[in-house]
């Protein structure tokens, strides 16, 4: 990209924004192209007139207007979703935006008018003592130090972290602690927190070998943007910090104070009160809550996540028994493993066919920045925050500046300085995710636990990341894979096997249906078999599974765990102990965690890409070995259509070829079935 080129509509040279003006105070007037950067679409009635300036509201955001029309046309960004509205007062005494920014679908305060929301919560609020940070701050010299004197605070802020800790796994408390942040940024924080993110992200881009750099990055969302659960603290306890008192600390280098603000409102498994009985907990009701979620998916046009979200499993218990079961979901690493000398000898021909595909795709060789901006702007509402507590809402909260930094970040992370410029901590603080256990419906089993769903919440850059790689490569991707797996770019893919089985099953009744079953193949399948076959195939993907699932594996965290409870068992999994700090405040609960060091994350984006291409060459070789059967999966549940004479060699096949890629066929949940009575092959059990 040249250095005069505009990005997203924002920069570029004198010349080409002058010819862009130029050409938006034409199309002001008189219908003709589209005046955003990028924007090819034709307009039949001027700027001026109601239909063109619904495309450019629901469209395009203010930042990718030209100036001439914002400015000619009395434009105004939304402070919640920076669409450009008429700050021109009409004849009823108010401007659009102002109507649109009342009942916008990112106003925290919902359908309720900025001045009544106001009224509102000052009626509703409780009177507290104002703590010595307000009394001593006032708002108009709270920006002195962060504005006035940029070296000065920074180097405060180096200070803070590298005291804060560092080395070994001593991020996770500070990253990883289990706050809860809000859904979206209040207006009194919304200009710290597009200040302070666009001052972190601009320090990411300019020096992303410093681990300092990536750690206020993922820490200043829970620092800024925490909510507090009412039942943390004590009834002693300090009242937490308000807005504007939340605003002024790290203004003015007391990031203590943030911390220690953070720290108390996180949910604890056992609280020891330092005076006076414990607060009550509030009561609730899993049945409501649950139907509240799924009225907020509805209400942001998320209908299939809320009709998910209405047949969910429950939550599984957090007690150390179903901790054990779920630790045993991420076995540790085996020497008896695939490896990529393995790889190459069982499957070259299926290698081979990589390569060639490789050579004829036209994906680009870096992530182009069009996908990283298609991928923020696309990403679903109200989705769980990662690690750090990033939500969505929270990114598209940025100014202008911060939106430019976000897609310099992801560009960063999606190409080769990642795996070479980005250190060890970061890596691993980027990598790691959430870790939610549902409980199966199939109820308890035969140890006496619930059977484990386990549902990953990764980091929302990586999530971010991973979903602008993904969509560069869908296309190559299904071109490759989709003769004999239709889990990638392929829609309605299950409908598609049961049309085309019951097709085969037409012309040909004597024919039988095997179903093979891998035995918790996301968790275990070979992670140098899908980089095998994605560094011939699909090579702009090298270098996320290279740092994303290198160095010894991601971590996934669990629940809080009491700090009495006896240690965990030695292995790949521990407890992250609380953080020592200096002025005596309680530090964030233990949370136990397991290092992932086989198969795809659980929440990656690029999981199933990463899952489906090692699946592959077995779906290929048996395929080739068994050209009279009919073979199509659809990840890790395969359909096997032929004769029943053919289908006992494909049963032992499938299990000779997935032992290759560290995919373990499970016999007892593989089943067989003919429509016309076949005597089920010898070894079968008949039922």
């Amino acid at each position: 990209m040249d250095a005069g080129e505009a990005v997203d509509g924002v920069g570029g040279d004198s010349a080409t924004a002058t010819a862009r003006d130029t050409t938006a105070c034409a199309t002001a007037t008189a219908p003709g192209v589209c005046p955003a950067a990028r924007c090819s679409t034709w307009l039949w009635a001027p700027l001026v007139d109601q239909p063109s300036r619904v495309h450019l509201r629901s469209a395009h955001v203010t930042s990718e207007l030209p100036a001439a029309v914002v400015a000619a046309l009395g434009l105004a960004p939304c402070r919640w979703c920076s669409r450009s509205y008429r700050a021109v007062r009409g004849r009823h005494g108010q401007s659009s935006l102002a109507s649109h920014e009342a009942q916008c679908r990112l106003n925290p305060r919902g359908r309720r008018r900025g001045r009544e929301a106001a009224a509102a919560d000052a009626a509703n609020a409780q009177p507290r003592a104002r703590t010595a940070l307000a009394a001593t701050a006032a708002p108009s010299a709270t920006a002195e130090m962060f504005s006035a004197d940029p070296p000065t605070w920074g180097r405060a802020r180096d200070v803070f972290l590298l005291r804060a800790g560092l080395a070994g796994a001593l991020w996770a408390p500070l990253v990883a602690s289990g706050a809860r942040t809000l859904h979206h940024v209040p207006s009194a924080l919304l200009g710290a927190w597009r200040s302070l993110s666009a001052e972190s992200l601009n320090w990411v881009r300019r020096e992303s070998e410093r681990q300092t750099a990536w750690l206020w990055l993922l820490l200043l969302p829970s620092l800024l943007l925490h909510s507090p659960v009412p039942t943390a603290a004590s009834v002693d306890a300090p009242p937490p910090l308000s807005h504007t008192e939340r605003v002024a600390a790290p203004l003015r280098r007391d990031f203590d104070a943030c911390l220690a603000d953070r720290n108390a409102g996180v949910w604890r498994p056992s609280i020891v009160p330092r005076s006076g009985p414990r607060r009550p907990p509030a009561p609730r009701d899993a049945t409501v809550a649950a139907r509240r979620r799924v009225v907020r998916l509805a209400r942001v046009g998320r209908l299939s996540a809320a009709a998910r979200a209405l047949r969910a499993d429950p939550p599984a218990p957090q007690t150390p028994a179903v901790e054990r079961k779920a630790r045993g979901l991420f076995p540790p690493a085996a020497p008896d493993l695939a490896t990529p000398g393995s790889i190459e000898a069982g499957f070259p021909a299926e290698l081979a066919r990589a390569a060639e595909h490789g050579r004829r795709s036209a994906v680009p060789a870096a992530g182009p920045w069009d996908a990283a901006v298609l991928a923020i702007r696309t990403a679903p509402r109200e989705s769980f925050s990662g690690l750090s507590g990033t939500r969505m809402e929270h990114l598209w909260a940025l100014g202008e500046e911060g939106r430019d930094a976000l897609v310099g970040v992801f560009l960063l992370l999606t190409g080769e300085a990642a795996t070479t410029r980005v250190p060890a901590v970061a890596t691993h603080a980027l990598a790691g995710a959430d870790l939610l256990l549902l409980a199966k419906p199939s109820g308890v089993r035969e140890d006496g636990r619930p059977g484990l769903q386990p549902i990953g919440m990764p980091e929302a850059l990586r999530k971010l990341a991973a979903s602008a790689l993904a969509a560069t490569v869908r296309s190559s991707a299904a071109d490759l894979l989709s003769q004999g797996q239709l889990r990638v770019g392929v829609p309605n893919a299950c409908e598609r096997i049961l049309h085309e089985l019951g097709a085969h099953l037409a012309h040909h009744p004597s024919d039988a249906v095997l179903q093979l079953d891998f035995q918790n193949a996301f968790n275990l399948v070979s992670r140098p078999a899908a980089e095998a076959v994605m560094h011939r195939a699909l090579p702009v993907l090298n270098p996320y599974p290279r740092w994303a699932y290198g160095r010894g594996g991601p971590c996934v965290f669990g629940w809080a765990v009491d700090a009495a409870a006896p240690p965990p068992p030695q292995g790949a999994g521990g407890a992250v102990p609380p953080a020592p700090l200096a002025d005596g405040s309680w530090p964030p609960p233990p949370r136990w965690w397991q290092r992932a060091e086989q198969g795809a994350q659980q929440g990656d984006l690029l999981g199933p890409l990463l899952h489906a291409a090692a699946m592959w060459m077995v779906l290929e070789r048996l395929r080739a070995d068994q050209p009279s059967v009919v073979v199509r999966a659809f990840h890790d549940d395969v359909v096997v259509v032929g004769s029943p004479a053919a289908l006992r060699g494909v049963l032992d096949a499938a299990a000779r070829l997935g032992g290759g890629v560290d995919a373990q066929l499970a016999p007892h949940k593989s089943v067989g079935w003919s429509s016309t009575g076949v005597a089920a092959p010898p070894g079968w059990p008949a039922q």
